[in-house]
């Protein structure tokens, strides 16, 4: 039987996270992220840490390197309920196989966290979606606390339904989602691979390459899914990832100089560009995070890291 996440705190601390975990796993995409883990894994654990998520402008993040998900406590239960399905499908990604650091192109990693961003909204407007309609008593306002949150997630989802009745059990409006959020101007989606091009940038992986759609292949949003809307997803995935390339590589050039390193000459499938407009301000972004200018907060991250501000380690 596999292990639950481990609630982490006080008594009362650790009651909610478990009251939580109860209710998110009581939807058919909750349990098999929840309940779905392999004999003898190592569980995620979860804790409040509202100076963490106050000191990184963020709701919640997973410290791949502690194996811990740590949430702002000041939310209400129902946001906290979106935002722990968020980190736990960021701890699914890891344990999969699916990071942010795998490539020795800082490009490739880059449009790899865009991906693993837009399967974790994804598949939180599922969780959220199937909890609503089950009709729960005392349930919690968990869609309110969504279109909250991220309202664009939440309309995306929401368009899907009105378009096909089916479309939430088919998994086809988790798969618009998904694909919205990659080919949206999102500012958290820009921030995201700011941060992957800067990491690795600075932390290389030598002379390694990957191949995208394995990758992209293992994230859970393309699970049960018909064949066709797993293609669309795909489609998205890799033409994002060529636009991630193209309105990058200028900036990955002078990155590489300023450091005095060699660029990697690296390739990845040539499929159809996309609009190479969209994301000029992010590019911006990455320059002034790169070189210590204070950015604006990201409502979600994915830390490869100890999560902890430096007076708490």
């Amino acid at each position: 039987m596999s292990m639950m996440p481990k609630a982490l705190g006080s008594d009362e601390q650790k009651a909610r996270i478990n009251r939580i975990l109860s209710e998110i796993a009581s939807t058919p995409e909750g349990h098999a992220l929840l309940a779905g883990r392999p004999a003898g894994e190592e569980p995620c654990r979860i804790a409040f840490d509202h100076v963490h998520c106050a000191w990184q402008g963020i709701l919640g993040s997973y410290s791949t390197a502690q194996n811990i998900a740590l949430v702002d406590p000041s939310r209400s239960d129902a946001e906290m309920f979106v935002i722990i399905s968020h980190e736990l499908v960021h701890e699914r990604q890891y344990k999969d196989g699916v990071s942010p650091d795998l490539s020795g192109d800082p490009a490739q990693n880059a449009a790899i966290l865009k991906a693993m961003e837009a399967d974790a909204y994804a598949r939180e407007a599922q969780i959220a979606w199937e909890y609503r309609t089950s009709q729960r008593k005392n349930a919690l306002p968990v869609w309110d606390a969504l279109t909250k949150i991220y309202p664009d997630v939440a309309k995306s989802f929401e368009s899907a339904c009105r378009r096909n009745v089916a479309a939430a059990d088919s998994g086809e409006a988790k798969i618009a989602v998904f694909c919205d959020v990659l080919a949206g101007d999102h500012p958290r989606m820009a921030r995201s691979e700011n941060a992957a091009l800067q990491n690795s940038i600075l932390q290389p992986v030598s002379g390694k390459t990957v191949q995208l759609p394995e990758i992209f292949g293992k994230l859970g949003s393309m699970d049960n899914i018909p064949g066709d809307t797993r293609l669309r997803a795909m489609n998205a995935a890799m033409a994002e990832s060529q636009r991630v390339r193209d309105c990058n590589q200028g900036l990955v050039q002078h990155a590489y100089t300023r450091l005095g390193r060699p660029m990697p000459q690296m390739e990845i499938v040539p499929i159809p560009r996309t609009f190479m407009e969209r994301m000029r301000g992010g590019v911006a972004n990455v320059l002034s995070s790169m070189f210590n200018t204070p950015r604006k907060p990201v409502m979600m991250g994915f830390v490869s890291g100890d999560p902890r501000p430096p007076e708490m380690k």
